[in-house]
């Protein structure tokens, strides 16, 4: 939470409630201190501390970690046509894959924010595509949309330009191939 916030600070109060929703208000602080010591032991080094605790706020210190989402948003807001391409290295699916607190409003978040990288990495993704399409450059066309596809299946412009692509290269079976694959997705997905 802390390391997706646009900052790195968050309010306890908002902490505690999206992690101990079931908890009392004191109870949740109390928890949230808790869990701050044991991090703080395990993390923490000599020089740098991670945290920094204020009574109502916690702020995480950034320069003292690699935050791999940082580094996909960085990419994929950039004007660059590398670093977008990058984004298909760096998107390695689900944010928190897997992991999972049981607190309704904690996985509401965790939805929205594996929804937004998503969506990030696909919209970055999609404009290196629309520039393949638009140079024709079949090879790097095809590696894009598939790239998009491992991503979001059922991206429609994507099954496109691999169908497309694999027809142009002459792999006719396996623009057939891949436009039986894309209905099937699509009626299971959609």
């Amino acid at each position: 939470l802390l390391a997706q916030s646009r900052d790195g600070t968050c309010n306890r109060e908002q902490l505690a409630g999206l992690i101990w929703p079931h908890s009392g208000e004191e109870q949740a602080r109390a928890s949230l201190r808790q869990e701050l010591a044991v991090l703080r032991r395990v993390i923490d080094d000599a020089d740098q501390s991670l945290f920094t605790a204020q009574k109502e706020s916690i702020h995480l210190n950034r320069a003292a970690l690699s935050i791999d989402t940082r580094y996909l948003e960085h990419a994929a807001r950039s004007n660059d046509e590398e670093a977008l391409r990058g984004v298909a290295e760096l998107y390695q699916g689900d944010f928190l894959h897997g992991f999972s607190i049981r607190s309704v409003p904690f996985e509401d978040w965790l939805w929205l924010e594996r929804q937004r990288l998503k969506e990030l990495a696909c919209s970055a993704l999609e404009a290196v595509l629309l520039a393949d399409l638009d140079r024709k450059e079949t090879d790097k066309t095809l590696a894009t949309a598939q790239a998009i596809i491992r991503i979001e299946p059922t991206h429609e412009l994507a099954h496109r330009s691999i169908m497309s692509s694999l027809s142009t290269l002459g792999r006719r079976a396996e623009a057939l191939a891949h436009y039986n694959k894309a209905l099937e997705i699509m009626r299971r997905e959609l």
